[in-house]
């Protein structure tokens, strides 16, 4: 429900772009024939009917998802308009105020779409009983009408003369109409039923309580319902001379109401704004073929113009993981460069649950990891990038198979490029040499560089040096190389560009420092377990350790942040409560249930480095 909700939304704020298209356009088409205004709103009306669209170079709609549809589970909420001046003063409010916050609670957005979810139901809901109610109302005063002629019947309790009926229509009269008048009047009607007014007015209401809570679409249902009567007051006077226009428009006249609602079906001939249609009628004159021929093409622009999405540039970028190659992460050779402020990226061929980074071209690797998201197959990802700048897509995967594994990722609103190897270097890190021989250093990455996750100890061509003395062993140096391991024993940089030897005021700040333990949370006991449970006690499942230098350890892994995610699952009584050590700095609390093994998914559990869940309550 929530979703459809959402598709609901960005459907309207979509057609709204296109209503104040169309009331542009029907001031510049004031001397058009009134079917033009009419067909335009057709045009909305199509807008609104279809939930897809095809996509367009020339669409003029700013986004065709102003909302996404997972905003609700985003770590920080954000739309996309199309505008940046409405994103720049949106989202940073939406941020702050919708972001979620996993040691107190869940997304607040996931309150607050289902409760506008429901309000928008309540809403279409009593748009439709005032319908069912108002049409059955109006049954009951004409069940006294009499036949006059054919399908035109007269009724002491109509006001004003009217259309009523959908497969077979008939025409409503007050008896007090006779002569001039009354003929003027069945013409007017007859005209509504030959153009098919009796269908188009209720789709039109009937759309209006889908969308009934943007206020756009109340004055488009306004706008048309005014540009029908002219429509069929045009059709009618179109072969009247003068005389016959002037006593047409008495007729208008008196068979004006004084009561201004908004009606499903009745099509009344003195029923919306008879002071225009008055003028209109009095100033009719037939237009030029070449200015309806004109009108027409317009009609035909602002269809391909604003019933098509924009179009978003969607590539495929390879990537081949080694045979045999632990989880490192793997950097495309193509660069792309949004072409809005963000980035799309959803998973491709052969490609499952993995960490998705953005890697500027001008910056070390290690930048990387400050723009990396998760990325699940089915999902979309946004991520934010200044338009114009050049990154490079890395994913987290390992193979552990006995041949290389082609897989893809899939990315929207960029341009590409093929990188340029020698203009720019692909990775940077920081190593200790353990030992020096045979024209190698062997290494070992100091703790924060992702090349630890491929091994432990990497053997570097003693090659491209830029700074002396020559390095002993026990030193830092700096590495720049193409960004390739190969898979050796022990591992093997396969290009080298330069290596530094860090100073000594640098190491220090490199080099981990021992912290001491400030507590330590011991494994509850078994026979303290359903007591703590009852008492809703945090049940300890696992030792850890809190840190001086402000970490958390367990015996294997260090970890960054100690979160306790609260929530409730549907249909539980009470709250449950995980605790997360975790180097991942929000975690939902749909995730962390599913992660605490009520998934029948391993792609819902965390990497052990990742996160590991010590208690729960």
């Amino acid at each position: 429900m929530n979703r459809l909700f959402l598709q609901i939304v960005n459907m309207s704020i979509a057609a709204g772009w296109l209503v104040l298209a169309v009331l542009l356009l029907r001031m510049i088409l004031r001397k058009a024939p009134r079917w033009v205004n009419v067909l335009l709103w057709g045009i909305v009306a199509l807008r609104l009917l279809c939930p897809f669209s095809m996509e367009s170079a020339l669409s003029l709609i700013p986004s065709a998802e102003t909302i996404p549809l997972n905003v609700e589970w985003a770590a920080e909420p954000a739309i996309d308009s199309g505008i940046n001046a409405i994103n720049g003063i949106v989202n940073p409010v939406l941020s702050g105020s919708f972001a979620p916050n996993p040691v107190a609670s869940i997304n607040p957005l996931q309150i607050w779409i289902p409760v506008f979810s429901i309000l928008w139901l309540i809403g279409s809901a009593v748009m439709l009983l005032y319908t069912a109610i108002s049409y059955f109302r109006l049954r009951r005063k004409i069940d006294t009408a009499v036949r006059y002629r054919d399908n035109i019947f007269q009724s002491e309790n109509v006001v004003s003369p009217f259309v009523l009926g959908i497969i077979r229509p008939r025409i409503y009269l007050p008896f007090e109409l006779d002569g001039q008048d009354l003929e003027h009047v069945i013409a007017h009607e007859q005209a509504h039923i030959c153009r098919k007014d009796h269908w188009w007015k209720p789709i039109g209401f009937l759309l209006l309580t889908v969308y009934w809570f943007h206020p756009l679409l109340w004055l488009a249902y306004l706008f048309l319902c005014r540009d029908i009567e002219l429509a069929c007051d045009e059709k009618v006077i179109k072969n009247l001379d003068s005389q016959q226009r002037a006593e047409y428009t008495q007729a208008l006249v008196a068979c004006s109401v004084s009561r201004r609602r908004v009606a499903a079906c009745p099509l009344a001939f003195g029923e919306v704004g008879v002071k225009e249609r008055v003028k209109s009628v009095m100033n009719y004159k037939k237009p030029a073929f070449w200015f309806v021929a004109l009108s027409v093409i317009l009609c035909g622009v602002v269809a391909v113009c604003f019933l098509t999405d924009p179009k978003q540039e969607d590539f495929e970028l390879s990537f081949v993981i080694p045979a045999g190659s632990q989880e490192s992460i793997i950097y495309s050779d193509t660069e792309i460069s949004p072409t809005k402020n963000q980035i799309i990226i959803q998973t491709g061929k052969n490609l499952g649950d993995t960490e998705v980074s953005l890697l500027p071209v001008k910056e070390d690797q290690e930048s990387a990891v400050e723009q990396s998201a998760y990325l699940t197959p089915g999902l979309q990802v946004k991520m934010k990038a200044e338009k114009g700048e050049w990154f490079k897509i890395g994913i987290s995967v390992q193979n552990p198979a006995d041949e290389d594994l082609v897989v893809s990722v899939n990315v929207k609103n960029v341009e590409v490029r093929i990188s340029d190897q020698t203009a720019s270097p692909n990775a940077v890190f920081r190593a200790e040499i353990l030992e020096i021989h045979d024209g190698y250093f062997g290494v070992r990455p100091l703790e924060g560089s992702m090349e630890l996750n491929s091994a432990d100890q990497i053997e570097v061509p003693i090659q491209q040096m830029q700074s002396s003395p020559e390095p002993q062993v026990g030193d830092v140096i700096e590495i720049e190389y193409s960004g390739e391991i190969l898979e050796t024993y022990p591992a093997r940089l396969q290009e080298v560009y330069r290596i530094r030897v860090v100073s000594e005021e640098e190491k220090q700040d490199l080099l981990p420092q021992e912290a001491s333990i400030i507590a330590v949370y011991e494994v509850t006991e078994p026979d303290l377990v359903d007591e703590y449970w009852e008492n809703n006690q945090l049940v300890t499942m696992v030792k850890y350790y809190e840190m001086s230098d402000g970490t958390w350890k367990t015996d294997d892994f260090t970890y960054q942040y100690r979160l306790e995610i609260t929530g409730r699952m549907a249909n539980a009584e009470k709250d449950s409560t995980y605790v997360f050590l975790s180097n991942i700095e929000d975690i939902s609390f749909e995730q962390a249930w599913k992660a605490s093994g009520l998934s029948s998914s391993m792609a819902d559990y965390f990497k052990e480095e990742d996160a590991k869940l010590v208690a729960m309550k």
